[in-house]
């Protein structure tokens, strides 16, 4: 993820062949980086109406069948151990929180906020169009494939949703005040916290190494 991240500065400054050597860099030690070469086609601007009618069409195709028969059609035209990993992925379910009705409508109101702002923030830090971008796309594989095929959402779209910590960041341009944007701040902060506990709250048996005055200290240690 760090290697697909520093590649976008290559977009950015219009050297496209150092983008595609690091995303190539980044496939080396996993295959699922290529999803990030679709951040080549997303340094543009792109009308309201194609962003918010993209989304929509999204979320319509994946309440119909036509992910599962698409993505079936294309396991049985691969065949044999490519067919039944499919099959796999498919019956893989992802964690309630993943999926929740609360990560939904999270979703849908930051994807307003970060349109609503996005003419001002792109003027303020072009680098804005590129990673709002991205988190849209994340959201069509989100509402195309959250029903069905969900081992994409939280593989192949963690590439773009990533993108959420970046946009959520650069909403303190909107603010002219450093008491105000201390706030904030402090705002993006507990919320940060709240995300981190409720992801780690599905792992019971997840165990912190560290020792110290109040945690662990009557667990046994072997020396080295």
């Amino acid at each position: 993820m760090a290697i697909c991240l520093y590649s976008l500065k290559f977009i950015l400054e219009d050297k496209n062949r150092l983008f595609f050597l690091y995303v190539f860099l980044a496939f080396l030690f996993h295959t699922s980086a290529l999803f990030f070469l679709i951040y080549y086609f997303l340094n543009r601007d792109f009308k309201r109406y194609f962003v918010v009618g993209a989304l929509v069409l999204a979320i319509i195709i994946g309440k119909s069948s036509i992910p599962t028969y698409a993505f079936s059609s294309f396991a049985n035209f691969l065949g044999g151990a490519s067919s039944d990993k499919a099959e796999g992925y498919v019956l893989n379910q992802l964690s309630e929180t993943s999926l929740s009705l609360t990560g939904l409508i999270r979703r849908l109101l930051f994807f307003v906020l970060f349109l609503v702002n996005y003419d001002f923030l792109v003027k303020k830090w072009q680098s804005y169009r590129l990673i709002f971008n991205g988190y849209v796309f994340g959201l069509c594989i989100y509402f195309l494939f959250k029903d069905t095929f969900i081992i994409l959402v939280g593989r192949g779209g963690f590439y773009f949703n990533v993108m959420e910590c970046f946009l959520l960041a650069s909403q303190l341009l909107l603010f002219k005040y450093k008491k105000e944007r201390s706030y904030i701040l402090l705002i993006l902060l507990i919320y940060a916290c709240l995300i981190f506990y409720q992801s780690i709250s599905e792992f019971p048996m997840l165990f912190l190494p560290y020792k110290g005055i109040f945690i662990n200290e009557y667990f046994p240690r072997e020396g080295l």
